[in-house]
């Protein structure tokens, strides 16, 4: 099982289901197990379309089309990115300075 920094930024095989854009998914929160190995409990993913929140038109279009039906297209995906995550990596926050321990 590969082992990743906690900051590793991993590209997603599923697409955005609001655009089709390759998404992006970060880890921000880890659980220690019993084998003494770090697995994410959180992620965050991000859609690569994502514009500049000080484009205010762009933004809002963005949130407008990327917020629809968040409970029923965007959560279970994010659950299945976490799983998957989960199940193929652990993290190295032992030696990892961007971590405060």
């Amino acid at each position: 099982m590969p082992t990743v920094k906690s900051n590793h930024q991993f590209r997603v095989k599923r697409a955005c289901p609001y655009c089709g854009a390759d998404l992006h998914a970060t880890a921000r929160a880890w659980e220690q197990h019993d084998g003494g190995e770090w697995k994410a409990t959180e992620i965050e993913v991000e859609c690569s379309h994502v514009p500049d929140p000080y484009d205010h038109v762009k933004w809002r279009r963005f949130m407008q089309e990327h917020t629809v039906e968040v409970y029923e297209r965007w959560h279970p995906l994010v659950e299945k990115i976490l799983t998957q995550i989960q199940l193929e990596y652990s993290f190295d926050l032992e030696n990892d300075s961007s971590i405060v321990h």
